[in-house]
């Protein structure tokens, strides 16, 4: 399982990742390669990689290896690769320059050899570019398929995706997007890339890759692409990368300071379907939870949910902000038969699991959005029992929310969606096939990253919190089966020491369930009101500079019932959280048996309330119950325009991802549809008290924090006989010139 990786490591990842162009190429290209040859690269599996192969042994300084997958149609009796489509030789290649209209702009000189295991090699006259505007493309028994030429891992895979990329990702350039990307590129000088998103296209030509998208066995290649166009998680990835590149020179930003490390916390809530327990059915519907945990490795020592950013401005190199995740966490199932039956897995039957970034960079746009392309490590489970499994999970787009921006970060806010397959592995550790897919499943994740505070104080905490929390919690033995809880409240402190403070909690909730006989209902009859919440230091084992294990307070919070646990580590609380070094915000992974598994957000309210209006970006995940549907949606890019008055308008946007009760099968993302809704604010006149929008079917109802840039707000709708309930988090947004 990847671990913690240094500085120096990332360092190096990132300036390989991002070279282009000439020299960084060069240097890049030049290095030697020790890995053996490979007939067919992209049937292996490593959890030291994301879910692309890189076939890039053997190649000298500027040369790039092509590989041309195609669907079934094209070439039946071809070796099978990822993703359902067939390893073959092209017909023919030819490379050229191209812009925004896709036309041969006029040939480019290369070199060509074919290597040992009968690949072709190019070798390119100044490297790869950084800019979209090489095409290699080749014929397959009269199809053309191509790939943009800017790869990173100078492994270049033609094939339906990087088909997919250059008519839609390049061709839905206008001509302005287009000079607009090419003028962050030229913008970079020969002592390093001083504009982050010059690599934007790099990363996206690789990353494209990663995703685990099954091409149908029938399927053309104009079919391939109609059914890679309906992945709204593709394409939506695309398109924020793509726009991303054209934001001009001098708009991306980094933090101040050399590097923040924060706590995570994590949570996803997760639908899927299932092939892995299904007792002799086809398959089965499947619920998830994930909660970010502790895990404890070698010698007493843990690891911790977490996240660092890294300042690499000071470099000369790269003018970004790095990002490395490593986040272990827990999963709990609950299987549905098509014919009512359950499976309920706790988390010791799927053991902790991870949740860990490939490292990468990302761009501050005005003082606070953070922005980056990101893909995930691979992992594997069940080494030396009967199933190992590989986990390979989908890239996404972070669009984030830095608390206290970029001068001042206590901590990044974001929701996203999480694609992962198990497949089941073949052979053994260093050299794993890939065999069946076991599961699929798509994860609304809350990944809430708060700045760690050396010799964090609980005294800091503050007297007053306004609290909103969403969790669930799966059941095969009694009814519901399955139930989402949301509760609105705050929290005031009753007493305090200096190793715990104590809080009353005054909350109304709201719970959505389905019950064992499939009965599905809602009602505002939970019991919210606390009197006796504890919060206090939950310490962190961390190494020293003798290779020993200190005790450190960082931020890391125990919440308890009654009293506190101190720093026992081997003990459950009701929750595990953190606190930004201020107090400001607190984030807690609910996990006991009154509230199931869920995120619990915190924040102290503004000390004066004023007015609320503007624009706010709207991320969150819902959970929705009919009778013949379960339904995940995962809000990204949403808008709520808030006007003096309290008119305002909610735009939805994001994904939505339905499985069938009747036979278990998933419907994959596809764009979350709706028109505008109107709603009215009641509070927004004062924003320290609890906000209220309702209209058009829809409640939310949160609070702003005291920087009054994120309000937290719990969702609840009724459309026809589906109940819906979620949590979203809105963020002020102040866009860059363009």
């Amino acid at each position: 399982m990847p671990r913690r990786l240094t500085i120096i490591i990332m360092t190096g990842l990132l300036i390989t990742g991002c070279g282009g162009g000439d020299d960084a190429i060069k240097d890049a290209g030049s290095q030697p390669n020790s890995f053996p040859g490979n007939k067919n690269p992209a049937n292996g599996f490593s959890e030291q990689s994301t879910g692309d192969s890189s076939n890039n042994s053997g190649l000298e300084q500027n040369e790039i290896r092509v590989t041309v997958e195609v669907p079934g149609s094209l070439a039946p009796d071809a070796e099978r690769s990822r993703r359902n489509l067939r390893l073959v030789q092209p017909d023919s290649l030819r490379v050229y320059r191209t812009n925004h209209t896709l036309n041969d702009l006029g040939s480019v000189d290369v070199t060509r050899r074919t290597d040992d295991d009968g690949f072709t090699v190019l070798k390119l006259p100044n490297g790869q570019p950084l800019a979209p505007n090489i095409v290699i493309e080749a014929t397959v028994n009269g199809q053309t398929l191509r790939g943009l030429a800017t790869d990173t891992d100078r492994d270049v895979k033609i094939n339906p995706f990087s088909e997919f990329l250059v008519r839609d990702g390049l061709g839905g350039y206008s001509q302005s997007d287009y000079q607009a990307a090419l003028d962050c590129i030229n913008n970079n000088t020969d002592d390093g890339i001083l504009c982050l998103n010059a690599v934007a296209w790099r990363t996206l030509s690789d990353q494209i890759h990663d995703f685990e998208i099954a091409i149908a066995d029938n399927a053309t290649l104009s079919s391939a692409i109609t059914q890679l166009r309906e992945r709204s998680d593709l394409t939506r990835y695309v398109d924020d990368m793509a726009q991303l590149a054209t934001l001009p020179p001098g708009s991306g930003e980094t933090i101040d300071g050399e590097n923040v490390n924060m706590n995570a916390v994590f949570f996803g809530l997760e639908l899927g379907s299932t092939q892995l327990i299904a007792s002799g059915s086809n398959q089965a519907g499947q619920w998830g939870l994930l909660r970010g945990a502790e895990e404890s490795i070698s010698d007493g020592a843990r690891v911790y949910p977490s996240k660092t950013f890294t300042n690499f401005s000071g470099s000369g190199i790269l003018n970004i902000t790095g990002i490395s995740t490593d986040i272990p966490y827990e999963r709990t199932t609950l299987a549905n038969f098509p014919s009512g039956n359950l499976d309920y897995r706790a988390p010791e039957f799927w053991t902790v699991n991870t949740h860990s970034t490939s490292p990468g960079g990302a761009t501050i746009e005005g003082q606070s959005r953070l922005r980056a392309g990101r893909s995930l490590f691979q992992s594997i489970t069940g080494e030396g029992s009967s199933q190992t499994l590989g986990w390979t999970r989908n890239p996404f787009p972070l669009d984030g929310h830095l608390l206290g921006g970029k001068s001042n970060t206590r901590g990044l806010v974001a929701s996203y969606l999480s694609g992962t397959k198990a497949i089941e592995l073949g052979g053994h550790s260093g050299d794993y096939t890939r065999l069946a897919t076991q599961e699929e499943s798509f994860s609304g994740i809350f990944d809430i990253s708060l700045a760690q505070s050396e010799g964090f104080a609980v005294t800091t905490l503050k007297e007053e919190y306004r609290v909103v929390s969403f969790s669930a919690q799966l059941s095969e033995e009694s009814s519901p089966r399955f139930r989402a809880d949301s509760y609105v409240g705050k929290w005031s402190r009753q007493s305090g020491t200096n190793t715990e403070q104590t809080y009353k909690q005054t909350a109304t909730g709201r719970r959505i369930s389905r019950a064992i006989d499939g009965t599905i209902s809602a009602n505002d009859v939970v019991n919210s009101n606390r009197a006796d919440l504890v919060i206090s230091n939950r310490t962190s084992l961390v190494n020293d500079s003798e290779g020993g294990l200190n005790e450190q307070d960082t931020g890391r919070l125990n919440l308890d019932s009654n009293s506190s646990l101190g720093n026992d580590l081997e003990q459950l609380s009701l929750a595990i959280g953190a606190a930004s070094p201020d107090g400001g915000v607190l984030a807690f992974t609910l996990d006991n048996p009154g509230d199931g598994t869920g995120l619990l957000m915190a924040v102290k309210p503004p000390a004066t309330g004023k007015e609320i209006t503007g624009t706010f970006q709207v991320q969150g995940v819902i959970t929705g119950l009919s009778q013949d549907e379960n339904r995940l949606q995962q809000w990204q890019n949403a808008q709520l325009a808030i006007v003096a008055g309290g008119a305002t308008t909610l735009t939805p946007s994001g994904h939505d991802v339905s499985q069938s009760l009747a036979d278990g099968s998933l419907d994959t993302p596809s764009e979350l549809a709706g028109n505008s809704l109107n709603l009215t604010c009641n509070g927004c006149d004062d924003s320290s008290g609890q906000l209220q929008f309702t209209g058009s079917g829809v409640t939310l109802t949160g609070y702003s924090n005291a920087g009054e840039d994120v309000m937290v707000l719990q969702y609840r709708q009724t459309v026809g006989n589906e109940e819906r309930l979620g949590l979203l988090l809105a963020y002020r947004r102040q866009e860059s010139a363009r």
